[in-house]
């Protein structure tokens, strides 16, 4: 009958039917903007730079060979980078005290500084002057600047071991660390080097010929 027919009509046709109809995460994900991976950006950056890191740095090396006491030069700014290595380490066991960089190297001490400092001035006065024949002025100068130059490239790579997750850059050299652990200060120093001798020795040797 016609009320039969009325009566079904709204419980057949009122509910909806949802089976041709998105689901919401469906719905969701197609309006999604896609979002940026700022850690693969910060990595990316982070490669490029340990990238260039290197040969941008060593290229300060050759600069150095360059002049005409280009060998004598060399062997000067690796005694007071070698020299600070030594200060620092000697110093630091005996009378450390008070941390530099607790959170990035944590066995890096002020006092170890010192005696960075007090090494790597003592063989820069020695080096300017036997080897170089520069004044003694230009090795008190270039002793403090490479240990702290030095010192920061050690923080540097320390800080770039931290971010990677690693302890040690390779196990070349068992007990060191690896070679960039050696060549960290090196590296960083190489450009002040250039710099200091070139304007001190190089420039005013050239001028006096």
């Amino acid at each position: 009958t016609m009320g039969t027919v009325a009566a079904f009509m709204p419980t057949r046709f009122s509910a909806r039917d949802t089976s041709m109809e998105p689901s919401a995460s469906a719905a969701a994900t197609s309006t999604t903007k896609p979002q940026w991976n700022h850690s693969s950006v910060a990595t990316t950056a982070a490669s490029l730079f340990i990238i260039a890191y290197v040969p941008l740095l060593g290229s300060f090396v050759p600069l150095l060979l360059a002049s005409p006491e280009g060998g004598r030069q060399v062997v000067v700014y690796m005694l007071c980078v070698l020299a600070s290595d030594i200060g620092g380490f000697v110093v630091g066991v005996l009378a450390g005290r008070h941390q530099m960089a607790p959170r990035i190297s944590p066995k890096k001490t002020w006092e170890g500084f010192a005696g960075s400092i007090g090494f790597g001035m003592i063989i820069g006065v020695l080096g300017v002057t036997l080897l170089l024949r520069a004044p003694w002025w230009v090795g008190l100068v270039l002793g403090a600047l490479l240990v702290a130059f030095g010192t920061a490239g050690d923080l540097v790579e320390s800080l770039i071991k931290r971010d990677v997750g690693i302890k040690d850059m390779s196990h070349f050299l068992p007990g060191h660390g690896g070679v960039m652990d050696r060549l960290d200060s090196l590296l960083l120093a190489a450009p002040v080097a250039w710099l200091v001798l070139h304007v001190a020795v190089t420039l005013p040797a050239g001028l006096g010929r």
